[in-house]
């Protein structure tokens, strides 16, 4: 089967995992390889006792969308609050990671986010191209009932916008917070209970 991605642009700069006192990953290419870093640091983070909530900062084009899924379960399944926060751009994948944090969800005002449908070449015989076409919708239909399940529009609302955008929807901060994407404008305030020592 063919791996659809949600973003054909790749970024080449690597997923970040900093910070030398607070409990923040910042996300910016996503691919199967930067997961495994990814799930490995909210492992640590989540397992720290002295770690109140994590802080997931996103600016990222998207990528892979196995390697998304993959991402968000380890958030949902995580037992400290998960909060995302948009920077400039959460493309494709960034904008489900963003959308989808169990926790807040935060995006600056002059950042956007994007949506579009899966995008994948397919090649093959004819029952193989059929076949990777039913798969995809199915994983399109779940990336799109994650994103919705806390926003403020349905499933078929969301493929109605898409096409109504000709299959990209750009949404700016306002936007977003409308539809019920994220849950406050602005950066989130680290207190100072929320700063230790981690080690990386």
């Amino acid at each position: 089967m063919v791996k659809p991605q949600t973003s054909s642009i790749i970024q080449s700069t690597p997923l970040v995992l900093d910070t030398e006192e607070l409990p923040v990953i910042w996300v910016q290419e996503i691919n199967l390889d930067r997961t495994q870093e990814f799930i490995k640091e909210l492992i640590k983070l989540d397992s720290d006792p002295e770690v109140e909530a994590i802080f997931i900062y996103i600016s990222s084009y998207g990528g892979d969308v196995f390697a998304i899924l993959a991402m968000v379960e380890a958030m949902l399944n995580c037992n400290k609050p998960i909060h995302t926060v948009g920077l400039g751009l959460c493309a494709s994948g960034g904008g489900i990671l963003l959308a989808a944090a169990p926790g807040m969800r935060y995006i600056t005002e002059n950042s956007f986010m994007h949506i579009h449908h899966i995008q994948t070449g397919m090649n093959g015989d004819l029952p193989g191209i059929e076949n990777d076409v039913v798969q995809t919708k199915k994983i399109e239909d779940k990336i799109f009932s994650i994103i919705t399940k806390r926003a403020n529009i349905s499933v078929k609302e969301l493929k109605a916008r898409l096409v109504d955008n000709r299959r990209e929807w750009q949404l700016s901060a306002t936007q977003a917070k409308k539809f019920g994407f994220v849950d406050v404008i602005g950066m989130p305030n680290l207190k100072k209970t929320l700063v230790t020592e981690v080690e990386w």
